[in-house]
């Protein structure tokens, strides 16, 4: 704590605490707000969804601190704590007294309630450590186009467990490699017979180490990877391509930015957006074609107007503001409330019976959380 005292009286030009410096920082440490949490019973406001037997439980077997840190509000809970540390008093007997304000009915639980977790700290895209050939591939009397990479593809690698070959055989780019290896895995080969399989593979009589992989399983069509003068475009999805090396194309880590949202007419389409696309053009363009368009991404705030049923069990998803968690290209997608618990369902439920929309948290105000 000496440290981080000296460091923020160095940043801000402040006194070190000396004589006649005025005090302007305080320390309160995690061992002291664990006390008044637990003197006060503060945890069981991070678990109001446990019955009092699943608390003490929890409390019992000594994973209260693992499960206070998975509700995102326990940040918040340790700032009101730490607000009034220095106002707490001590009585004849040792023991502290709250000030008065603090003294108040449900000032802590109304407090958190109004508290909406938010992450902030951001994640850098990095490059993948891969890069990709653009590759066409004749399927049927259509021609596809394939990301297709020999990273990291070796057989006895990446097929060498049954299971991880039934995911990964639809992502093999040529398709009678493809073929042989799928009519393996249809005869329910066990696991000694899948592996000398493996290493007897030949193709044209030569032994197989690598395979080429394709990246985008269902592939892209000519209009999307041509320009109109026959060469490669630039930007093929979340692929760029690599100065000026024709058909050669890397991707990010971080595979999209958002999600645009539509309805065509019949139904709510979710359209990846990509780091290399433009939103406002994209926006342009669809908003020309459908009317009303919106544009969704991971961690936005939105605010679900009416209470709905979800799901084949029908659990309700009360209104409220909820954060978006993922986005599927189906239409699934995952938002969490305030105290990180998860809810899958569609974003055609969300907008036609729960009439959510985007809201800025920070200006938003007198919503339940």
């Amino acid at each position: 704590e000496k440290l981080a005292q000296k460091l923020i009286s160095l940043y801000f030009g402040w006194g070190e605490q000396t004589t006649g410096d005025k005090r302007r920082m305080f320390v309160c440490t995690g061992g002291l707000t664990a006390k008044i949490r637990g003197q006060y019973g503060l945890n069981r406001l991070l678990h109001k969804d446990l019955s009092k037997e699943e608390f003490k439980e929890i409390c019992i077997s000594g994973k209260l601190d693992e499960k206070n840190r998975n509700n995102k509000r326990h940040h918040a809970l340790d700032a009101l704590v730490i607000s009034f540390a220095r106002d707490i008093k001590y009585d004849e007997k040792g023991k502290t007294v709250l000030p008065d304000f603090a003294c108040k009915p449900a000032f802590f639980d109304v407090a958190l309630d109004k508290v909406f977790p938010i992450i902030i700290r951001s994640k850098k895209p990095a490059l993948r450590e891969t890069i990709y050939a653009l590759r066409a591939r004749q399927e049927g009397k259509e021609i596809k186009y394939y990301m297709v990479s020999r990273f990291n593809t070796r057989i006895d690698e990446l097929f060498k467990k049954i299971s991880d070959a039934k995911d990964n055989v639809k992502k093999i780019f040529d398709l009678s490699v493809k073929k042989a290896f799928e009519y393996k895995l249809n005869t329910n080969p066990t696991q000694e017979e899948w592996e000398k399989f493996l290493k007897d593979f030949k193709v044209s009589g030569n032994p197989v180490y690598k395979i080429s992989m394709t990246d985008n399983e269902s592939g892209f069509i000519k209009d999307d990877v041509l320009n109109p003068d026959g060469s490669f475009k630039k930007h093929i999805g979340q692929y760029c391509a690599i100065g000026k090396v024709n058909g050669q194309y890397f991707r990010r880590e971080q595979s999209n930015k958002g999600q645009i949202i539509y309805n065509d007419g019949k139904t709510w389409v979710v359209e990846q957006f990509y780091p290399f696309d433009s939103i406002v053009n994209k926006l342009k363009e669809f908003k020309a074609k459908y009317g009303k368009v919106l544009f969704w991404h991971n961690g936005m705030m939105l605010y679900l107007k009416n209470t709905i049923e979800i799901g084949k069990k029908k659990m309700k998803l009360e209104s409220g503001i909820y954060s978006i968690s993922t986005i599927k290209s189906d239409g699934r997608i995952k938002i969490v409330n305030a105290v990180n618990k998860e809810y899958i369902t569609y974003v055609k439920q969300l907008l036609e019976n729960g009439k959510a929309y985007k809201i800025n948290l920070k200006k938003y105000k007198g919503v339940k959380l």
